[in-house]
């Protein structure tokens, strides 16, 4: 899937989340449906292209974790493993809007994780993994709308 492949993907879910479900006539949405699920799938398939069979691609993983001798847990948008090693984490973000300055601060706090996670046990549905020592967090921006407003 390439670039332009898939920001035509968002805008069709974009326009498909107008319609409604079932289409009678006397039925309207007077409001969009939120299209933040369907682009996870659809960034989860986006990565299947370009990588291996075996890593397996989890969406909306509930990851548990122990830092600084507190349980935690962390739930990426996607997430990858190669057998029991969680090498990669992802977060979808639709419309940073007028949100400049909270979106360094989570790319911040998301470098500091990251660090903290490496080499880290976790849990994911009872079962063990350990993130790599080589872990990222990989962030798609869809749009940047409003952003060149903030100063």
């Amino acid at each position: 899937m390439t670039e332009a492949e898939f920001i035509k993907a968002i805008i069709d879910l974009y326009q498909n989340s107008r319609l409604t479900t079932y289409t009678v006539d006397n039925i309207q949405r007077c409001k969009n449906r939120t299209v933040s699920g369907f682009s996870e799938d659809l960034l989860a398939l986006c990565i299947s292209k370009y990588t291996n069979k075996e890593n397996k691609i989890l969406i909306e993983s509930e990851i548990s974790i122990l830092i600084d001798n507190k349980k935690k847990k962390i739930c990426p948008d996607v997430s990858i493993s190669n057998g029991q090693t969680i090498g990669q984490l992802w977060d979808i973000k639709m419309d940073l809007g007028r949100q400049r300055e909270p979106f360094i601060k989570f790319c911040n706090d998301k470098s500091e994780l990251v660090t903290k996670l490496k080499n880290n046990s976790a849990k994911i549905n009872r079962d063990d993994f350990i993130f790599s020592s080589n872990l990222t967090f990989n962030i798609v921006v869809v749009s940047d709308r409003n952003s060149s407003k903030v100063k």
